[in-house]
């Protein structure tokens, strides 16, 4: 097998059907011979263990089984999302890091289409276009999505704050050194994304490359049971400390919060 191109990364507490349908839409929609791939999954305690035994069994009648998967385990409850996925990303030897929740749909040739706008335009960091809205998964969604895949690779958009999906060069990543591990559960995407466009990489949205986002589906109250004031109040607090208001104002803006 070809040396991975781009490290699939994907911090998971529990939901383990989520992680299935994403790693089987990874699976599917993901040509390894196009784009040699891995993915690195590192699960924090939960009253549900990923297993990756019940996933193979699961993946083998639809796709086969040859999915390569890392899978790792932190120890530690109160490690914090972003600590974590620094800690998963020293497990990976792509050269392109796709960071990603699980509770997403992914076209056909999504992470393709990422990485081809990254080459088309230059690009350090790069998000995919949301195709529906949250909620239930329309009946027809994977044949729009294939639509969209046949459309042309292009940029669209201003840039957003899109933290549950990022694709980013691992010399960027190394440059601005991952995570602020600062930040607990909130906030941490948004610094990551202002502290690429403050170096010079601003993240860009692809318009060929779509998921659906389930939205909230992985904010589980475990994730909050944290020490300390690494909490929502100050983690916000500590942000706009960190970049100003107006920096603030303009990320809930982007999100469309009020």
């Amino acid at each position: 097998m070809k040396p991975p191109k781009l490290s699939i990364v994907i911090p998971v507490k529990g939901v383990q059907g989520l992680t299935y349908d994403c790693l089987r839409d990874i699976k599917q929609n993901t040509d390894p011979e196009v784009l040699p791939y891995e993915v690195v999954i590192f699960d924090s305690p939960s009253e549900e263990r990923f297993r990756p035994n019940w996933f193979f069994n699961q993946l083998a009648p639809l796709a086969g089984s040859d999915l390569p998967l890392i899978v790792e385990y932190s120890q530690d409850p109160n490690i914090g999302m972003y600590e974590l996925l620094n800690r998963a990303v020293e497990h990976t030897r792509g050269d392109y890091l796709a960071i990603i929740n699980n509770d997403l749909a992914i076209g056909n040739k999504c992470f393709e289409h990422l990485l081809e706008a990254m080459h088309l335009y230059d690009l350090e960091s790069v998000y995919p276009s949301v195709l529906t809205n949250p909620g239930a998964l329309p009946a027809d969604w994977y044949e729009l999505a294939q639509q969209r895949s046949e459309q042309p690779t292009q940029i669209v958009g201003p840039p957003e704050w899109r933290g549950w999906f990022i694709v980013v060069s691992r010399r960027v990543w190394e440059k601005v050194g991952g995570f602020d591990e600062h930040y607990f559960m909130n906030y941490g995407d948004n610094d990551f994304f202002e502290t690429l466009r403050r170096e010079g990489f601003p993240s860009r949205q692809v318009s060929n490359a779509v998921v659906h986002h389930y939205q909230g589906q992985t904010n589980r109250p475990d994730w909050y049971e944290n020490p300390g004031l690494r909490n929502g109040a100050a983690e916000t607090k500590y942000f706009r400390e960190k970049w100003g208001f107006e920096v603030y104002e303009q990320g809930r803006r982007n999100l469309g919060l009020p």
